[in-house]
């Protein structure tokens, strides 16, 4: 018996043995594990462990006398206060700036909230990040849920609709003249193209050393795809990483297999800084299924 024929035959067995549903979530569950997309929770989904890096290196590395963090599209600070327990475990004589990017002001009221009163070194911008200052509509999901997106898509057709000021990380770098951004996270429900775009002229000459960014199918609404990422950083001493829970996933090369618009983060590293993480090498082979070297 083939191999096709055997998957055929599995397939209908496992329908017959567990209905439809069940074999369908079943096989999705082991499809997506096996190609690295795993579940969007903070604490499993690679984001912590990029901090707890960066927070090593931040410890370790006395060249560093200043770090400069960026939190764009902070909602409600769970990923800012995240790096704030991870920051109290080490022992830092140098200074860091946080910069939290939040444009809707209901949200903001949470924010200040959830984030430490009267701490000189965090700093609230009441603005989204893009790829130029300006101003823009933004749909309003209901209070702090986390998915507000300056992107019309199918479900938010009926949503609040408010006007936002729009700056850009190259912009706002020049103004606050901050030399070099350690570690940028973008979590922008679609829009994170529109923040790489923005950050240009610092990519371009090594001056952030991780842009972290989430991906999801409100890329689609944003016409951009993870091949524009791969596109932008040609001839940059970047590479492209998707994030797992105890390593990056380092691609050399876009694969079709990337965009299929699961929900999880890649970051941009700075070759410099390659070091900071415990890496993998990751591609496609012939049959579409992920290689980890």
């Amino acid at each position: 018996m083939t191999q096709k024929k055997i998957t055929i035959f599995l397939n209908k067995f496992l329908i017959f043995l567990l209905g439809e549903r069940i074999t369908y979530r079943l096989g999705r569950s082991i499809y997506m594990h096996s190609r690295g997309d795993i579940p969007n929770d903070i604490a499993y989904n690679g984001e912590k462990l990029v901090q707890y890096s960066v927070i090593k290196e931040i410890a370790n590395n006395s060249d560093f006398s200043c770090f400069n963090i960026f939190d764009v599209g902070a909602n409600v600070g769970d990923w800012t206060n995240l790096f704030l327990s991870q920051l109290k475990e080490v022992s830092f004589d140098g200074n860091i700036d946080i910069f939290v990017f939040e444009p809707v002001p209901s949200t903001i009221a949470t924010l200040r909230q959830n984030l430490p009163h009267n701490s000189h070194f965090i700093h609230i911008q009441e603005v989204a990040l893009s790829s130029s200052p300006g101003k823009s509509d933004i749909y309003v999901s209901g209070k702090n849920l986390g998915i507000n997106s300056l992107h019309q898509d199918d479900s938010n057709i009926q949503k609040e609709v408010i006007q936002i000021s729009l700056d850009s990380v190259f912009n706002f770098c020049l103004s606050r003249k901050i030399n070099h951004i350690h570690l940028l996270k973008s979590d922008t429900e679609g829009h994170d193209m529109e923040v790489i775009r923005g950050a240009i002229p610092l990519l371009s000459e090594g001056r952030i050393s991780i842009l972290q960014f989430e991906y999801n199918h409100r890329w689609i609404f944003s016409h951009n795809f993870l091949r524009d990422v791969f596109l932008l950083v040609e001839g940059m001493p970047y590479k492209v990483a998707k994030l797992q829970e105890h390593c990056l996933l380092i691609f050399k090369n876009w694969n079709p297999e990337l965009d299929r618009f699961f929900e999880g983060n890649y970051a941009l590293i700075h070759d410099d800084a390659l070091g900071w993480f415990p890496t993998k090498y990751a591609d496609f082979d012939c049959s579409n299924s992920l290689r980890i070297t």
